[in-house]
């Protein structure tokens, strides 16, 4: 495992999928209605978003899974930001990665993030929760309260 030099953080960002449904179409790409687009249709997939056949053993969600386990095994924080752990096979992961790594902290940024915790605490295995209830507005509060929160967690994290 890739370690960051002395005084400097090592920050892996790692996106499983998202909850979109963007194709090409010719040359732009749209946002259409939550289908699976297939080799056979005139659109192809830009972005994956959960679907009906997405399963954990089939690819590329498989090796998806698999890098976010060997990540989070060895890793002293994950930042999950607008996720909201309804995806059972990225939680299982966690959770998994969080019993081979006790030391592993788990911080939630979201409009939701106290509710979300609150629920994960209560289903799953998962310790070490941290909320950060925030979202992106260009028109509203600026973000740096909610970053030095994060940057403060960050550091305990070092610390250890």
């Amino acid at each position: 495992m890739r370690t960051a030099a002395k005084g400097k953080r090592l920050v892996i960002l790692l996106k499983l999928h998202g909850s979109t449904s963007w194709f090409t179409d010719g040359s732009r790409i749209v946002r259409g209605p939550e289908v699976y687009a297939d080799e056979e249709q005139g659109h192809h997939n830009v972005l994956i978003y959960p679907a009906k056949r997405k399963v954990a053993v089939a690819e590329p969600f498989f090796t998806s899974y698999f890098c976010l386990h060997e990540i989070l095994a060895n890793s002293r924080a994950m930042l999950a930001i607008g996720y909201s752990f309804r995806d059972y096979d990225a939680l299982t992961r966690i959770m998994s990665a969080q019993r081979r790594n006790p030391d592993l902290r788990v911080g939630i940024v979201s409009p939701d993030a106290d509710k979300i915790a609150a629920a994960l605490s209560l289903e799953s295995e998962l310790n070490s929760i941290s909320p950060f209830l925030g979202k992106y507005d260009p028109e509203g509060k600026p973000l740096s309260p909610l970053l030095d929160n994060i940057g403060g967690w960050l550091s305990q994290s070092e610390d250890k």
